[in-house]
Protein backbone atom coordinates (compact mmCIF):
# COMPACT_ATOMS: atom_id res chain seq x y z
CA UNK A 1 0.00 0.00 0.00
CA UNK A 2 1.28 3.60 -0.62
CA UNK A 3 1.26 5.85 2.08
CA UNK A 4 0.00 9.27 1.75
CA UNK A 5 1.85 11.84 -0.36
CA UNK A 6 2.42 14.80 1.67
CA UNK A 7 5.47 15.81 -0.96
CA UNK A 8 6.37 15.33 -4.85
CA UNK A 9 9.51 16.14 -5.45
CA UNK A 10 9.07 15.83 -9.22
CA UNK A 11 10.59 18.26 -11.17
CA UNK A 12 7.79 21.12 -12.66
CA UNK A 13 7.59 21.18 -16.04
CA UNK A 14 7.61 24.85 -18.62
CA UNK A 15 4.32 26.12 -19.37
CA UNK A 16 3.17 28.93 -21.68
CA UNK A 17 1.66 31.54 -20.25
CA UNK A 18 -1.66 34.03 -21.94
CA UNK A 19 -1.63 37.44 -20.85
CA UNK A 20 -5.16 39.75 -20.76
CA UNK A 21 -5.44 43.13 -19.80
CA UNK A 22 -6.77 43.75 -16.05
CA UNK A 23 -9.81 45.78 -16.77
CA UNK A 24 -10.07 46.24 -13.17
CA UNK A 25 -7.19 48.06 -12.49
CA UNK A 26 -6.38 50.99 -14.98
CA UNK A 27 -2.52 51.59 -13.67
CA UNK A 28 -2.01 48.54 -16.32
CA UNK A 29 -1.69 45.30 -14.70
CA UNK A 30 -2.34 42.02 -16.23
CA UNK A 31 -4.25 38.80 -15.69
CA UNK A 32 -1.93 35.36 -17.12
CA UNK A 33 -4.06 31.93 -17.40
CA UNK A 34 -1.67 29.27 -18.43
CA UNK A 35 -2.00 27.70 -21.20
CA UNK A 36 -3.44 23.89 -20.20
CA UNK A 37 -5.40 21.32 -21.21
CA UNK A 38 -7.82 19.23 -18.83
CA UNK A 39 -6.92 15.92 -17.99
CA UNK A 40 -9.86 13.46 -16.97
CA UNK A 41 -10.94 10.62 -15.04
CA UNK A 42 -9.53 7.98 -18.01
CA UNK A 43 -5.92 9.99 -18.80
CA UNK A 44 -5.23 9.61 -15.35
CA UNK A 45 -6.09 5.56 -15.23
CA UNK A 46 -4.02 5.93 -18.44
CA UNK A 47 -1.28 6.96 -16.98
CA UNK A 48 -1.77 5.10 -13.70
CA UNK A 49 -1.69 1.41 -15.83
CA UNK A 50 1.42 2.98 -17.58
CA UNK A 51 4.06 3.18 -14.75
CA UNK A 52 2.09 0.49 -13.11
CA UNK A 53 2.59 -3.22 -14.77
CA UNK A 54 -0.25 -5.33 -13.29
CA UNK A 55 -2.91 -2.78 -12.33
CA UNK A 56 -6.10 -3.81 -12.79
CA UNK A 57 -8.02 -0.65 -15.23
CA UNK A 58 -11.70 -1.89 -13.35
CA UNK A 59 -10.74 -1.98 -10.02
CA UNK A 60 -9.47 1.45 -10.15
CA UNK A 61 -12.63 2.67 -11.87
CA UNK A 62 -14.74 0.95 -9.35
CA UNK A 63 -12.84 2.53 -6.33
CA UNK A 64 -12.91 6.26 -7.75
CA UNK A 65 -16.73 5.56 -8.56
CA UNK A 66 -17.01 4.57 -5.10
CA UNK A 67 -14.56 7.02 -3.44
CA UNK A 68 -16.59 9.96 -5.20
CA UNK A 69 -20.11 8.62 -4.03
CA UNK A 70 -18.66 8.60 -0.07
CA UNK A 71 -17.10 12.14 -1.30
CA UNK A 72 -20.61 13.64 -1.67
CA UNK A 73 -22.38 11.89 1.00
CA UNK A 74 -20.32 13.24 3.25
CA UNK A 75 -20.82 17.02 1.16
CA UNK A 76 -24.24 16.29 1.64
CA UNK A 77 -24.18 15.83 5.49
CA UNK A 78 -22.02 18.76 5.78
CA UNK A 79 -19.12 17.46 6.43
CA UNK A 80 -15.86 19.04 5.13
CA UNK A 81 -13.95 16.24 2.39
CA UNK A 82 -9.56 16.20 2.81
CA UNK A 83 -9.49 15.00 -0.81
CA UNK A 84 -6.63 13.10 -1.01
CA UNK A 85 -4.46 15.91 0.77
CA UNK A 86 -4.60 18.34 -2.59
CA UNK A 87 -7.46 20.11 -0.88
CA UNK A 88 -10.59 20.38 1.33
CA UNK A 89 -14.31 20.33 -0.22
CA UNK A 90 -16.55 22.03 1.63
CA UNK A 91 -20.28 23.72 1.75
CA UNK A 92 -20.15 27.22 2.54
CA UNK A 93 -22.55 30.52 1.80
CA UNK A 94 -22.53 31.38 -1.89
CA UNK A 95 -22.41 35.45 -0.98
CA UNK A 96 -22.17 37.49 1.83
CA UNK A 97 -25.30 37.20 4.11
CA UNK A 98 -27.06 40.66 4.19
CA UNK A 99 -30.23 39.60 6.21
CA UNK A 100 -30.30 37.21 9.17
CA UNK A 101 -34.21 36.81 8.45
CA UNK A 102 -33.41 34.79 5.16
CA UNK A 103 -31.32 31.25 4.61
CA UNK A 104 -28.30 32.02 2.81
CA UNK A 105 -28.03 29.73 -0.61
CA UNK A 106 -24.76 27.49 -0.29
CA UNK A 107 -22.73 26.30 -3.06
CA UNK A 108 -19.43 23.72 -2.41
CA UNK A 109 -16.20 25.67 -2.43
CA UNK A 110 -12.56 24.08 -2.53
CA UNK A 111 -9.24 25.09 -0.37
CA UNK A 112 -6.20 23.86 -2.46
CA UNK A 113 -3.53 22.46 0.59
CA UNK A 114 -0.09 23.08 0.81
CA UNK A 115 1.28 20.25 -1.04
CA UNK A 116 -1.12 21.22 -4.24
CA UNK A 117 0.26 24.58 -4.00
CA UNK A 118 4.14 23.70 -3.67
CA UNK A 119 3.17 21.56 -6.90
CA UNK A 120 2.29 24.11 -8.92
CA UNK A 121 4.66 26.73 -7.90
CA UNK A 122 6.99 24.15 -9.52
CA UNK A 123 6.40 24.75 -12.77
CA UNK A 124 8.07 27.38 -14.72
CA UNK A 125 6.81 30.34 -17.08
CA UNK A 126 8.82 29.89 -20.59
CA UNK A 127 6.64 32.04 -22.95
CA UNK A 128 3.79 34.80 -22.59
CA UNK A 129 1.28 35.84 -24.60
CA UNK A 130 -0.67 39.25 -25.50
CA UNK A 131 -4.43 38.42 -25.64
CA UNK A 132 -6.65 41.38 -26.49
CA UNK A 133 -10.30 39.77 -26.63
CA UNK A 134 -11.72 41.35 -23.05
CA UNK A 135 -14.96 43.57 -23.56
CA UNK A 136 -13.75 47.51 -23.77
CA UNK A 137 -15.70 50.07 -21.36
CA UNK A 138 -15.62 53.27 -23.43
CA UNK A 139 -18.20 55.31 -21.31
CA UNK A 140 -21.45 54.75 -19.38
CA UNK A 141 -23.85 57.34 -20.26
CA UNK A 142 -27.20 58.32 -18.16
CA UNK A 143 -30.18 59.67 -20.43
CA UNK A 144 -32.12 60.81 -17.47
CA UNK A 145 -31.32 64.53 -17.72
CA UNK A 146 -31.99 66.45 -20.52
CA UNK A 147 -28.46 66.47 -21.40
CA UNK A 148 -26.76 62.97 -21.02
CA UNK A 149 -24.11 62.71 -18.82
CA UNK A 150 -21.41 60.67 -18.42
CA UNK A 151 -20.35 59.14 -15.11
CA UNK A 152 -23.11 60.39 -12.98
CA UNK A 153 -26.26 57.69 -13.24
CA UNK A 154 -29.87 57.95 -11.82
CA UNK A 155 -31.41 55.25 -10.15
CA UNK A 156 -34.56 53.51 -12.48
CA UNK A 157 -33.63 55.24 -15.69
CA UNK A 158 -32.25 54.26 -18.50
CA UNK A 159 -28.25 54.46 -18.94
CA UNK A 160 -26.03 53.22 -21.97
CA UNK A 161 -22.46 51.57 -21.95
CA UNK A 162 -20.63 51.68 -25.47
CA UNK A 163 -17.34 49.92 -26.52
CA UNK A 164 -15.70 47.01 -28.33
CA UNK A 165 -16.82 43.23 -27.24
CA UNK A 166 -19.23 44.25 -24.98
CA UNK A 167 -22.24 41.62 -26.54
CA UNK A 168 -23.55 39.40 -23.14
CA UNK A 169 -23.51 35.35 -23.20
CA UNK A 170 -22.62 32.31 -21.26
CA UNK A 171 -23.11 31.59 -17.35
CA UNK A 172 -22.25 34.81 -14.78
CA UNK A 173 -22.39 37.02 -17.97
CA UNK A 174 -24.21 40.71 -17.17
CA UNK A 175 -23.88 43.64 -15.77
CA UNK A 176 -22.51 44.65 -12.28
CA UNK A 177 -21.70 47.72 -10.54
CA UNK A 178 -19.01 47.24 -8.38
CA UNK A 179 -18.31 49.31 -5.55
CA UNK A 180 -14.03 50.61 -4.61
CA UNK A 181 -11.63 50.11 -2.56
CA UNK A 182 -9.79 52.71 -1.25
CA UNK A 183 -7.54 52.58 -4.34
CA UNK A 184 -9.57 53.07 -6.74
CA UNK A 185 -10.61 49.31 -7.80
CA UNK A 186 -13.36 47.66 -7.62
CA UNK A 187 -13.93 45.36 -4.18
CA UNK A 188 -12.44 41.55 -5.22
CA UNK A 189 -15.77 40.09 -3.01
CA UNK A 190 -18.46 39.55 -5.86
CA UNK A 191 -20.65 38.97 -3.04
CA UNK A 192 -20.66 43.06 -2.61
CA UNK A 193 -21.37 43.72 -6.37
CA UNK A 194 -24.87 44.54 -7.91
CA UNK A 195 -26.03 43.22 -10.95
CA UNK A 196 -28.22 44.19 -13.25
CA UNK A 197 -31.50 41.78 -13.60
CA UNK A 198 -31.25 40.22 -17.30
CA UNK A 199 -34.51 41.68 -17.64
CA UNK A 200 -33.55 45.00 -17.39
CA UNK A 201 -31.05 44.70 -20.17
CA UNK A 202 -33.28 46.09 -22.96
CA UNK A 203 -30.06 46.57 -25.97
CA UNK A 204 -27.28 43.64 -25.91
CA UNK A 205 -25.27 44.21 -29.15
CA UNK A 206 -21.04 44.01 -29.43
CA UNK A 207 -20.94 47.81 -29.27
CA UNK A 208 -23.98 49.07 -26.70
CA UNK A 209 -25.55 47.36 -23.98
CA UNK A 210 -29.21 49.64 -22.98
CA UNK A 211 -30.01 49.01 -19.36
CA UNK A 212 -31.59 50.52 -16.56
CA UNK A 213 -29.65 51.30 -13.25
CA UNK A 214 -30.71 49.24 -10.57
CA UNK A 215 -32.92 51.26 -7.69
CA UNK A 216 -30.72 49.03 -4.91
CA UNK A 217 -27.50 51.46 -5.61
CA UNK A 218 -26.42 53.62 -2.85
CA UNK A 219 -26.72 57.30 -3.72
CA UNK A 220 -23.47 58.96 -3.98
CA UNK A 221 -21.39 55.87 -3.48
CA UNK A 222 -18.34 55.31 -6.29
CA UNK A 223 -18.63 52.37 -8.55
CA UNK A 224 -17.08 50.85 -11.44
CA UNK A 225 -19.18 48.98 -13.83
CA UNK A 226 -18.43 45.79 -14.92
CA UNK A 227 -19.46 43.68 -18.43
CA UNK A 228 -18.38 40.30 -17.91
CA UNK A 229 -19.47 37.95 -20.94
CA UNK A 230 -18.42 34.80 -22.63
CA UNK A 231 -19.37 35.50 -25.85
CA UNK A 232 -16.74 35.49 -28.54
CA UNK A 233 -16.61 37.51 -31.85
CA UNK A 234 -17.41 34.65 -33.95
CA UNK A 235 -21.06 33.94 -32.09
CA UNK A 236 -19.17 31.30 -29.26
CA UNK A 237 -19.01 31.04 -26.53
CA UNK A 238 -15.43 30.69 -24.18
CA UNK A 239 -15.38 28.99 -20.89
CA UNK A 240 -14.08 30.94 -19.14
CA UNK A 241 -15.91 34.71 -19.18
CA UNK A 242 -13.62 37.73 -19.54
CA UNK A 243 -14.55 40.88 -17.48
CA UNK A 244 -13.76 44.65 -18.53
CA UNK A 245 -14.46 47.66 -16.40
CA UNK A 246 -15.34 51.53 -16.98
CA UNK A 247 -14.39 54.85 -15.36
CA UNK A 248 -15.92 55.60 -11.89
CA UNK A 249 -19.59 56.31 -11.83
CA UNK A 250 -21.59 57.78 -9.00
CA UNK A 251 -25.39 57.55 -8.64
CA UNK A 252 -28.42 59.19 -8.03
CA UNK A 253 -32.15 59.91 -7.41
CA UNK A 254 -33.86 61.18 -10.39
CA UNK A 255 -34.96 64.40 -8.96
Amino acid sequence: MIDSINQFNKQGSLVSLNLSINQFDKDGSFIGKITRRTVGLNDLIGGIIKKNTGVNENIINNAAALLQLEILENLATGNAVNILNLGVLYAAPENVIKKTSAFPKLCAKFTTSKLANSTAAKLSVQKMFMSNTSPTVMSVTDFYDEVPQKGILTKLMMAEITGERLKLGGTDSGIFFAPLEPGGNPVSDEAQWTKVDDARIKRNTPKSLLFYVPDSLAVGTKYRVIVRTAFTGGGTLRKTPLSGSSEVVTVKNAA
